[in-house]
């Protein structure tokens, strides 16, 4: 019964928004960007994305569109200025905060994380957290342009933590075992794909039982870009891939 009745939205929003989208892919192919070298989302670092969990999503998500993309990888930061701008159109998974929300307009939810804390194995005690007052004497690593949550940027200006910026998780992970760091804040699902690349890292990072943050991700479109008319219809997709076991299917291939 649900299937059907969701087939049913799902056509009634296609006859709705079919002129309108058709009309934005005749004129452009829509421009996706995506933070390069980000596993599992993707594991290139520059250029045009051929996989990944951000590729895949977008290759189902706009096959049943029939709407010509491309998806490219920058840096971060890169992709914020990006969308800032209207330079392209959208963000392929991206975190909502309330800077965000002034330059994009976001989908439904597409993925959802756990941010953890995570440390070297080799101190003499695990890292336990209950409130973010208690991470003042630690320093902390983060990556530039990624987002660690409203409670998160709060306590850091309250406490005035030490707090160290890279352009990639990568950098961390050293900075981790090389004691430059104490902590490092991080999306659960990058750092499996991470130790999972480099066994080695393996025994040597620990996480806090704590999350610091759920993560949902999002496609992320530009507010000066006339393809996030395509939001609507583009929820719709993500809704029916939901309930016909697409998104779970694709998810269980790149997440844990």
């Amino acid at each position: 019964m649900l299937k059907k009745l969701v087939s049913i939205i799902f056509q009634m929003t296609m006859g709705i928004v079919f002129l309108m989208g058709t009309a934005i892919s005749e004129v452009r192919t829509i421009l996706l960007s995506e933070e390069g070298q980000w596993p599992p989302y993707t594991y290139e670092s520059e250029g045009t994305a051929t996989k990944g969990l951000s590729f895949e999503l977008m290759a189902e998500i706009f096959h049943r569109l029939q709407i010509p993309y491309e998806l490219k990888l920058y840096p971060q930061q890169r992709c914020i200025e990006q969308m800032k701008s209207g330079e392209r159109d959208a963000i392929t998974l991206i975190s909502k905060n309330p800077d965000r929300e002034e330059f994009l307009e976001y989908t439904v939810p597409i993925v959802q994380s756990f941010g953890l804390i995570y440390y070297s194995a080799s101190r003499p005690q695990p890292i336990q957290w209950e409130t973010f007052a208690d991470l003042q004497s630690y320093k902390i690593g983060v990556v530039a342009g990624h987002n660690y949550g409203k409670a998160f940027n709060k306590a850091r200006e309250q406490y005035q933590f030490r707090v160290e910026s890279v352009i990639k998780i990568e950098q961390n992970f050293e900075k981790l075992l090389n004691g430059r760091i104490d902590i490092m804040l991080a999306n659960q699902d990058e750092v499996s794909a991470m130790i999972k690349k480099n066994p080695h890292y393996q025994d040597k990072i620990r996480a806090a039982d704590k999350p610091y943050i759920d993560y949902a991700y999002h496609i992320g479109f530009s507010r000066k870009s006339e393809a996030r008319q395509l939001v609507p219809l583009i929820n719709q997709v993500i809704l029916k891939m939901k309930v016909d076991g697409t998104l779970t299917q694709i998810l269980e291939r790149h997440l844990r």
